[in-house]
């Protein structure tokens, strides 16, 4: 049976956790503070809220300093082309991403300022309730709590909940725990809510993780229902799985050095991106190759590719470019993730 609820754990202090958060914070380049209040800059906090969706911390760094390098500001985003802005995120993943960034920021240089509040900001493409919350309490000081994996792995393990990771239950838990935490910061400090959820996020990233719970470096321990009971990797419960979906693709490419056969996605996975000829079989790779009348390809290799619940194997046919094929220059074109590894081993065997 599920243990019952106690709002944020008697004994987990705010006070506690942001003194520790102010010991061992990571430097990372979206935590600059613009004024003596220690409020962020918009634009940055923004642009680092949409990778660091599905992205990990780790992997965001290099993107977001090289997209921000090449688009300082939110005009310069608004004003280039859409392939521009695909281009540099390129390697990030989940593409759509970077489409809603961009129209968003066309329509904040429309409206001649940034917004303020969560809800101003959930109004814009591709903000919903947990990056509103985030952006609005680091630039804004509003007092919202911030819910993702590792807040509810932290409330999971204080409070001892018997819930699954992904149930809406632990959601609400763990929005009821930021609530109560967030009403006992001090008035006056604009900046304590944009730390307490860093704070939070930090605690479960580094200290509260799944796999290896380092309860001795824990500001919280001696409040925490799951370390008293010595188990804490006990909490969250797991989610039930996905199905797994196992398929095989042929990859086709035609071409040479830096100019191939490739055209630009419009729907399904990573739309507005290019990619090769994929095929789903020998026999429709075959079929292809009679009607566009390719000399017999050459089989270099294969990799696999995982797409959320999609486990891929793909083989890399090569196919050099004959007559009257079409190819184009792909350096400066966003290419998928799966162009990008067949090219790799194109560039290794051939």
């Amino acid at each position: 049976m599920t243990k019952p609820y106690v709002t944020g754990a008697a004994g987990a202090c705010p006070a506690q956790l942001r003194q520790w958060f102010h010991g061992r914070r990571r430097e990372l380049p979206w935590r600059v503070s613009v004024g003596a209040d220690g409020l962020r800059d918009p634009y940055r906090t923004w642009v680092a809220e949409i990778m660091l969706q599905q992205t990990r911390v780790e992997a965001v760094v290099p993107y977001f300093e090289a997209f921000l390098a090449h688009f300082p500001t939110v005009d310069a985003l608004a004003s280039a082309p859409e392939d521009e802005v695909l281009a540099a995120w390129a390697g990030l993943g989940y593409y759509r991403r970077a489409r809603h960034l961009q129209a968003a920021a066309q329509t904040v240089v429309a409206a001649g300022a940034f917004p303020i509040t969560a809800t101003e900001w959930q109004a814009l493409p591709g903000i919903g309730p947990y990056t509103s919350a985030a952006i609005a309490s680091l630039v804004s000081g509003e007092r919202l709590p911030v819910v993702d994996g590792n807040v509810k792995r932290v409330v999971a393990r204080l409070n001892g909940l018997e819930l699954r990771r992904d149930a809406p239950a632990l959601h609400r838990a763990s929005e009821q725990a930021g609530s109560a935490w967030m009403k006992q910061l001090p008035t006056a400090d604009l900046a304590a809510a944009g730390e307490l959820n860093e704070a939070l996020m930090e605690l479960g990233a580094t200290v509260c993780k799944a796999r290896q719970a380092l309860c001795g470096e824990c500001p919280w321990q001696s409040s925490c229902t799951a370390f008293q009971e010595g188990n804490p990797h006990a909490y969250p419960l797991p989610p039930r799985k996905k199905e797994v979906v196992a398929r095989r693709l042929q990859c086709l490419m035609i071409g040479a050095g830096k100019h191939w056969r490739v055209s630009q996605r419009q729907s399904g996975w990573n739309p507005g991106f290019f990619e090769p000829p994929l095929m789903q079989s020998g026999e429709e790779r075959e079929q292809f190759e009679a009607a566009h009348a390719l000399l017999p390809g050459r089989r270099l290799g294969e990799f696999s590719h995982a797409i959320t619940n999609h486990r891929f194997r793909i083989e890399v046919w090569h196919y050099p470019s004959e007559g009257g094929e079409a190819v184009k220059a792909t350096t400066d074109l966003a290419l998928t993730t799966i162009t990008r590894k067949a090219l790799a081993i194109v560039q290794k065997s051939i």
